[in-house]
Order: structure tokens, then sequence, then C-alpha cells
């Protein structure tokens, strides 16, 4: 059934996607992360732009992000800018089309620059405060960067020292998981259950999966529950929760990872909106919630998540355990270019 809810939703944001390649006409929360989002889903599912179904739906999401990159790489503001980079990283990594490596580069060198000297990131990228939540999605595509092969020489040093961030700073004091945000330099308070799963997720697939930390915080994410109620919805911190769950029970503790799967996957399935259209395709989406002015927000996050069992994306698999001070390197996947106009 879970397959079934995600054909759906992939559907679903395949006829609703504009010319453009956007979903503004849609939802109109920033339509740059809209598409990185949804770009996200399909590549998840292994589509590319040679895929029979999907294929055109991804080509336009990869046209309009390249597109509306600027000259400096960036692709609007910090959670649209890591959002948007961890799409197009997982894009080269998935197609190996060179104007995707080119675009790449330039989104990733301005995380790089942006990143405080101790590894955290703010709004705007600012250097007065750390926030974990803008944090993560720089750390994830720096990640999707780092599996995808784009060789900034100072990438392996900024995964080292978002490593440190997260178990010097954003690891809040007393042991308890991940807090919001704090003062570069000093370790933070207060763990929230949203940025424990952020955190935890993002240790783990930087290559820490057996940190103390990363321990604590799996430990602190068992009280979390999941019920759907109507416009307040916590999508975010579920997409984050599962996540780390997946990667700390599936294969290890089943009994852990089916008291969170029977909650998550059910709850959502049964909340997804089913229409048909005139040629009796099944369509559906999910209703907007939290922070969005639409339903691609709360349909991304839904699809992600349901995406769990066999999510295609690179960035998705733990690298080899390191220690911080060194991550190994990760070498470009061999194979022929897929040849496909993105400009």
């Amino acid at each position: 059934r879970g397959e079934e809810a995600v054909l759906r939703a992939l559907r679903w944001l395949k006829h609703n996607q504009g010319e453009d390649g956007s979903w503004s006409n849609v939802d109109s929360t920033d339509a740059n992360a809209m598409v990185g989002l949804a770009l996200l889903c399909f590549l998840a599912h292994n589509e590319t732009p040679a895929s029979p179904e999907f294929g055109p739906t991804v080509e336009k999401a990869m046209k309009y992000l390249v597109s509306k990159q600027s000259g400096n790489g960036m692709f609007g503001r910090d959670y649209t800018h890591g959002i948007c980079t961890y799409a197009i990283c997982e894009s080269f990594g998935l197609t190996k089309i060179m104007a995707l490596k080119d675009s790449m580069d330039k989104a990733v060198d301005f995380i790089i620059k942006g990143q405080q000297a101790q590894g955290g990131f703010n709004y705007g990228y600012s250097q007065e405060r750390w926030d974990m939540s803008v944090s993560g999605w720089q750390f994830q595509a720096l990640k999707a960067a780092k599996m995808a092969g784009c060789t900034n020489e100072k990438l392996d040093d900024a995964i080292t020292n978002s490593l440190h961030f997260l178990k010097t700073q954003a690891f809040a004091a007393g042991g308890s998981g991940f807090g919001y945000c704090g003062v570069p330099g000093v370790q933070g308070t207060g763990a929230k259950w949203t940025m424990t799963g952020a955190g935890t997720l993002c240790m783990q697939l930087l290559g820490q999966p057996n940190a103390p930390e990363v321990k604590a915080g799996v430990e602190a994410l068992k009280g979390v529950t999941c019920a759907w109620a109507e416009g307040n919805n916590a999508v975010y911190g579920w997409y984050y929760v599962t996540q780390a769950k997946f990667q700390a029970y599936a294969g290890r503790n089943p009994k852990e990872w089916a008291a969170w799967n029977n909650m998550f996957s059910k709850m959502l399935i049964g909340a997804e909106i089913l229409e048909t259209t005139t040629n009796n395709v099944k369509l559906g989406h999910w209703v907007p919630g939290e922070w969005s002015k639409g339903p691609v927000y709360t349909t991304t996050f839904c699809v992600l998540m349901l995406e769990v069992y066999y999510r295609y994306l690179p960035t998705y698999k733990q690298v080899e355990e390191t220690v911080v001070a060194a991550p190994e390197a990760v070498k470009p996947k061999s194979g022929d270019d897929v040849i496909v106009d993105v400009r």
C-alpha cells in the first residue's frame, strides 16, 4: 500500500507541474524549494529524464532549478539553497549530466563558504548564531555532494567541521539530544525531538552511526509518536525521525522499526487525499500544514518518508564509519553520461 500511495503522489505532482517546471500554480510556498523537494521524491524513486512515465517531469524540474541559480551559485535563502543543492547533487549523482555538475559545484562552494568556523550554519549564512534546522539541509547537501563525486578541495574539511559541530555544539548539554539554536562555540541546551531527529540522521549519514550522540539521539526518539491532525502535522520532524529510526533499526532491531513503521505509514497512507483524472489515473496528495502555503510541501515530505524502504538516493546510504578528523573520500561512480539539455 505504501508504494501505491507513493505512485499516486508522484502522478499528482506530474499532473500539477507547470510548464516552467515548478509547482507555483498549486503551492505558493517558496517555489525553488518546492521544486527541490519534488525532484528529490522522483530521484528517490529512481526516476531520471530517461524514465518512461516521469522523465519529462524530472527534466523540467532540473531545468527549472538550473535556470534559477544565480551567478554566485545561490538558489535562494538558506533553507532553499540547502534543499536545492541537495536535489542538484542527487540529480548529478544519478544521471552524470555535466550541466548539473557545474550547478552542483557552484552551489556546494557557496555552502562551504557560508559555513561557520565551528561547523554550523545560520539564517542568511550569518555568523552570530547557529541554527540546527538550517544546518540540517546544508549537511544533507554536503553529504549528497560527497556521494555524487564533487571534487571541491574543501568538501572533506566542511564535512569534518559539520560532524564536530554536531558533536560539540548542537548536541544539547546533558545528553538529551540535539538542540535548535545557540551561539557559535558554545554547547547548546534544550533538546527538541525534531532537531534530535535531524542531528541524529545527519551524523548517521555523515559516517558516525555509532557515535555516543547518535545512540543518545536514537534513545530519545523512542518516545516520539505521530498521529494525523488536520492542519497541525509535524511532517518536517517526522521526515527526520523516520529516516533516523530506519538507519538505526532496519535489519538490526526489527521490533523497534516495526513499532514506528506501523504507526507512521498507516497514518500517512490513511491521510492521503485521493482523486481520479478524466483518464482514470489515480492521484494522491496531502493537505497543507505547518508553514506551507499549499500541498506540495506536505506531499513531498510524506512521499520521502514512504520511500524510506527503498530510496535510490546515494546519500541515503551511510559512508563507511569514519573518525571525525578524516572522513573517507568517496570516488565518483563510473558510467556513461546521460545526455539531456538542462540549460
